[in-house]
């Protein structure tokens, strides 16, 4: 009876064109497309994965995650949420070692797409954020409950709200 109810609500919502909408985290992804001005974008999404954050023998930093890890250069900025129009339930990272340039709590979103994330977790044990940790994302994009443990480590400047740039 159950599964019956399930396919006929699925079959409704397909055919109402209603989307169903899931806060399920995905594979991290590293943009490196160029911003307007030919500046190079190193732009680590989480995209609701929880990640580590260690340093990089001979340079940069590894991003691990369940199933998976990344090695990016030393300023990367690190975003716990996705990219525009990408919204997940949490975000959890955690920094060991290393140096990045920022760490979000959210995601970074657009003009026409936000990028929100529900509860973002910062804990930095260790390493250098050279510029800001934000509790929020960037550009439209809204955290509801961020949680930042500072236990060691050099950060530049702490932020609990989203920065538009």
């Amino acid at each position: 009876m159950v599964k019956k109810l399930c396919l006929i609500f699925l079959f409704i919502a397909i055919i109402c064109g209603i989307s169903i909408v899931s806060n399920a985290a995905e594979t991290p992804i590293l943009d490196t497309t160029p911003y307007p001005n030919s500046e190079p974008r190193n732009d680590f999404f989480a995209n609701g994965t929880p990640i580590t954050i260690t340093e990089k023998v001979g340079g940069g930093v590894t991003i691990t995650w369940t199933g998976g890890s990344m090695d990016v250069v030393s300023g990367t900025r690190i975003f716990g949420g996705g990219n525009e129009g990408k919204s997940y339930t949490t975000s959890n990272i955690v920094m060991n070692s290393g140096t990045v340039s920022h760490i979000y709590g959210g995601g970074r979103g657009s003009v026409s797409q936000t990028s929100n994330v529900d509860t973002a977790n910062i804990t930095i044990n260790g390493g250098t954020i050279s510029k800001s940790i934000y509790g929020g994302g960037a550009l439209s994009s809204r955290v509801k409950n961020t949680k930042i443990v500072v236990n060691a480590g050099q950060i530049a400047n702490i932020n609990g709200r989203r920065i538009s740039f």
